[in-house]
């Protein structure tokens, strides 16, 4: 494994290929679906809806920012990764 570089919160894993370490932001993303889904108890599941998509959904993309994705592809892994994150929420 490579040396991680963490840079406006993404982690860089140096290497021969450009590689973004998904499991921090898989970590942060968790943390505040169980905090905006514990609160509201007896909230509908639209409100619930909404908050996951404006509080959660961006801590997944953000990492997709930092990227060119013309020049460099992201990996089937990482999609993957972030895939399943926002499936399991």
């Amino acid at each position: 494994m490579g040396k991680e570089s963490e840079i406006l919160g993404v982690t860089f894993v140096d290497g021969k290929y450009f590689k973004v370490d998904t499991l921090v932001l898989k970590w942060k993303f968790y943390a505040v679906c169980n905090a905006v889904l514990s609160k509201p108890r007896d909230a509908f599941e639209p409100v619930s809806l909404h908050l996951l998509r404006t509080k959660c959904l961006p801590i997944l993309l953000y990492s997709l920012g930092a990227m060119r994705l013309g020049a460099m592809q992201l990996s089937m892994k990482n999609v993957r990764d972030l895939s399943v994150a926002w499936n399991d929420a």
